[in-house]
């Protein structure tokens, strides 16, 4: 009795279990309309869009990828957690940022998902939305993911995390 009570002390005290900053699912090679993002010494990131439906083959199915070198293998991120991230959105009532993006198509607003556990990839946001720029941080161990830094605006960019262990860990299953 005194042994269960010491484990339950224990495992209460760990607390919950992080949860991981992707879900992906293995994926087989994009091989048509595929543009990289980033590659290091360890992973590539790219993402394939609709293409076109005229073209020989038909369209795609558009998704976020990474490729492992390690295992010569491919994933596809699902979600994407949104801890520590930054939403941003396209309108704004700073008129310094209406006026740079008075010409932008399709508007976009993801301040919502700064509530949600998951942003799932691509965005659902009425167009394909991929990050346009990955950068890795060793001293955090992360891949950060950034939408919209194009437009050099905060207010705009949206930036998530992607966890190196994370990416081990997909691969290794």
């Amino acid at each position: 009795m005194l042994q269960a009570l010491a484990l339950l002390a224990i495992l209460f005290q760990a607390g919950p279990a992080p949860r991981s900053s992707i879900v992906a699912k293995p994926a087989i090679a994009p091989i048509r309309n595929f543009l990289f993002i980033y590659y290091d010494d360890s992973f590539l990131f790219g993402f394939r869009h609709y293409g076109d439906s005229r073209d020989f083959g038909g369209g795609t199915q558009p998704g976020l990828f990474v490729h492992s070198k390690e295992h010569n293998r491919w994933i596809q991120i699902l979600q994407i957690s949104t801890l520590g991230g930054r939403f941003g959105k396209s309108d704004s009532d700073d008129p310094e940022v209406q006026r740079r993006m008075e010409f932008v198509s399709v508007g976009w607003n993801y301040t919502r998902y700064a509530h949600l556990p998951y942003m799932e990839q691509p965005p659902n946001s009425g167009f394909l939305n991929f990050p346009d720029q990955v950068n890795y941080d060793s001293s955090t161990g992360r891949y950060e993911l950034r939408y919209n830094s194009y437009y050099k605006i905060p207010s705009v960019e949206t930036v998530l995390y992607v966890d190196r262990k994370d990416l081990v860990d997909a691969f290794a299953k």
